[in-house]
């Protein structure tokens, strides 16, 4: 199973459910929102480090076993999938336990502009949170979607401001140059 599974992350508001749902059309493949994989993983990785005094008691050997157990039992339903995708916020802060675990995994760390999740973020705090949810009319009957142009609710400045955090647009004032893919003419300089 461990060479079937992929990984999803990014900052909230980013597009996971959409890409979810988009996997989730391939019958091959099996995709969801966040689950508790993500939180299992962490919950196991300290009950396992030297905060917990019966972690003496583990072997470095028994530690990647006990935390496959967690994907493992918890894609045993899918596991004649061809590639699962499980999503969760924090495995970017764990790349490097996703590939001593999954060492052909992929991450697909998806991106937006940050002024536009702020953005986002807002419109739904201004919600009153006993709101019947919009995201289906009727039963089986889906509301259209696509890019609808719109203006932000943010004031100008913190927009202009959020906006510059999209370090993927300006590789200049940030070492994300490590982790983005160059443009070609840049490669060969």
């Amino acid at each position: 199973m461990t060479s079937k599974i992929h990984f999803i992350s990014g900052l909230p508001r980013f597009g996971s459910t959409l890409l979810g749902a988009l996997l989730r059309q391939n019958p091959r493949f099996h995709a969801s929102i966040t689950n508790p994989v993500g939180s299992l993983v962490s919950q196991m990785l300290e009950a396992m480090s030297e905060d917990n005094e019966f972690s003496v008691l583990i072997t470095p050997e028994q530690k990647p076993a006990l935390t496959l157990t967690i994907f493992s039992t918890f894609y045993k339903p899918q596991a004649q999938k061809e590639a699962i995708f499980d999503t969760n916020r924090l495995w970017c802060g764990k790349l490097s336990l996703i590939q001593e675990l999954f060492p052909g995994s992929k991450v697909i760390c998806c991106v937006r502009n940050v002024a536009w999740i702020m953005d986002s973020i807002e419109r739904l705090i201004r919600k009153n949170a006993f709101d019947v949810s919009r995201m289906f009319n009727n039963l089986g009957e889906r509301p259209k979607i696509e890019f609808q142009p719109r203006l932000t609710i943010l004031p100008p400045d913190l927009f202009t401001q959020y906006d510059g955090l999209s370090f993927w647009k300006n590789l200049s004032n940030s070492l994300a140059n490590v982790i983005v893919a160059q443009p070609v003419e840049a490669v060969s300089k």
